[in-house]
């Protein structure tokens, strides 16, 4: 019975191993491979790369400032009595600006009346004495030429009429040069009152009401608009040789989305020996543009053969700039690039990783993935 015992145990292992055994060699079956769906083709644009000439333009900071600008001044001494404009503010050719106290002109004009008064007073007075002496003087000349009278007699009376006809001709003299002075300070009256002398706008107030001017100090300043706007930009001294006066140039003034082609008007080619430049100016006529507005001002100063892809064959990936290259089975391959900035608008300048003849996916690259085919 115990033999039975054993004879059937081992038979339950030795089932129980081919079991195993049989499970083992179903699982070790080769599976069928998976298979690569291909990629499917797809129609885009592209562009094959060459080299192009290219302009190297340099950038240069720029100002727009008047090209008329007005200075009045104060043509008499004063206190401002009124001040009609703020900076800032448009004016008319004529329109008042400014009036200074006439007070002290009209004070300076009443005291020359009563001093040439004051002349004339005395004239009148020394007029009547001479009046006589004279008619003596005549008298005694005419005895004189008749022997009854001494010389020293006519000498006496002579020296008293010249004395006297030269006072009186003083007193005239004095009087002249007050009336001088009067119409001087009579014609003061017509600078009490300043006006513009052009269409324009004020770009600077140096005075207010109840200030206190001399001649000459300067009041305000206006700029004419219509006449329009020189934009100023320092350029590298190096550069005197390469920029002349009607060079085209690209001008941005970006407060003013400003972005066009213009001429440059002057080249000034003194150097400042300070910041090592030269000075440009270039006309502009735009009733939008405002003095005193930062601008830049791009000038073509060579050429250079340049290898260019258009701006939208370029996708980043991970931050990483890279386009879509077509090999000689027109399957696409991503490939990183260096690109920089270039003149020529629309596209970039390749660095590193593309060479001429290259073809280059151009449209669609977010539908792209690597291992397509391009019809």
């Amino acid at each position: 019975m115990e033999y039975n015992f054993i004879m059937k145990y081992k038979k339950i292992v030795a089932n129980t191993i081919i079991f195993f055994i049989l499970i083992a060699l179903f699982s070790c079956k080769k599976q069928p491979e998976e298979t690569v769906t291909p990629h499917k083709n797809i129609s885009i644009k592209t562009f094959k790369l060459s080299y192009y000439d290219v302009p190297v333009i340099k950038c240069f900071t720029a100002i727009t400032k008047p090209k008329v600008q007005v200075k009045l001044s104060a043509k008499i001494s004063g206190y401002i009595k009124n001040i009609f404009v703020h900076e800032g503010e448009k004016v008319k050719k004529g329109q008042l600006l400014v009036i200074v106290d006439e007070k002290g002109i009209e004070a300076k004009i009443d005291a020359l009346k009563s001093a040439i008064n004051a002349v004339k007073e005395q004239r009148d007075a020394l007029k009547a004495k001479y009046s006589y002496i004279r008619s003596n003087f005549i008298r005694y000349r005419s005895l004189l030429a008749k022997k009854a009278i001494t010389k020293e007699k006519f000498e006496q009376i002579k020296s008293q009429y010249l004395a006297l006809k030269g006072q009186i001709d003083a007193l005239s003299a004095k009087i002249s040069q007050i009336s001088a002075q009067l119409n001087e300070a009579k014609n003061e009256l017509n600078y009490v009152k300043i006006s513009s002398p052009v269409n324009g706008c004020v770009i600077k107030k140096y005075v207010d009401k109840g200030s206190y001017v001399g001649s000459g100090d300067p009041l305000i300043t206006i700029y004419d608009y219509k006449k329009g706007l020189w934009l100023v930009a320092g350029i590298d001294e190096y550069l005197i040789d390469k920029v002349k006066r009607g060079q085209d140039v690209r001008v941005y003034i970006p407060a003013f989305n400003f972005d066009r082609s213009e001429t440059i008007s002057k080249v000034i080619p003194d150097i400042d020996p300070l910041s090592h430049t030269f000075t440009i100016k270039i006309s502009i006529l735009d009733p939008k543009l405002k003095a005193g507005a930062f601008g830049k001002v791009y000038i073509t100063i060579a050429h250079k053969r340049a290898l260019l892809i258009p701006k939208a064959s370029l996708i980043k990936r991970g931050g990483i700039d890279g386009v879509y290259v077509l090999d000689y089975s027109r399957i696409l391959h991503w490939r990183i690039v260096r690109v920089c900035s270039c003149p020529v608008r629309g596209f970039y300048e390749v660095l590193s990783g593309l060479k001429e003849g290259d073809v280059i996916a151009a449209s669609d690259l977010f539908k792209l993935q690597e291992g397509m085919r391009v019809d």
